[in-house]
């Protein structure tokens, strides 16, 4: 999920559009966030990965770092995956989905780290490298090279 207008929060629609390539078999869903559509999403599926950007600065970590948490982690809240362009973010959509009975068994949140935010496309070098980094993983992971 992500803005491809604004900087590294474009991370996600990059993952999502490299993994629509690498693994033209997964079933892979895009949004921008709105918490409706994201909880639409989480219905129905075995398994979720949930890739996004984060603010490196306010959750304390170096752009380009990429954490993997799982939906049912409290150190979700901590992550910086709560406020975005919308009145409500990721943190506050799983725990609304999961007070719904909403959320899939295996659900986990990936991370990353970005440090430029602004109006814009494209990018930052920290950001970009591991966003390959990660989709050079999961092709791995679900059995592409």
């Amino acid at each position: 999920m992500g803005n491809s207008y604004r900087g590294d929060d474009g991370v996600g629609p990059y993952v999502f559009s490299r993994l629509s390539e690498a693994l033209p078999g997964l079933d892979l869903v895009a949004s921008d966030g709105e918490v409706s559509g994201l909880i639409a999403a989480f219905q129905g599926c075995d398994e979720l990965l949930l890739i996004d950007a984060v603010d490196a600065v306010g959750a304390g970590l170096c752009p380009g770092s990429v954490i993997w948490l799982e939906a049912n982690d409290p150190a979700l809240a901590d992550v910086g995956l709560r406020a975005s362009t919308h009145a409500m973010g990721v943190a506050e959509a799983i725990a609304l989905a999961r007070s719904l009975g909403s959320l899939p068994d295996r659900f986990t949140v990936i991370a990353i780290a970005g440090a430029c935010f602004g109006q814009g496309q494209g990018l930052s070098a920290d950001v970009m490298a591991a966003a390959d980094r990660l989709v050079a993983e999961l092709s791995g992971r679900y059995g592409y090279a």
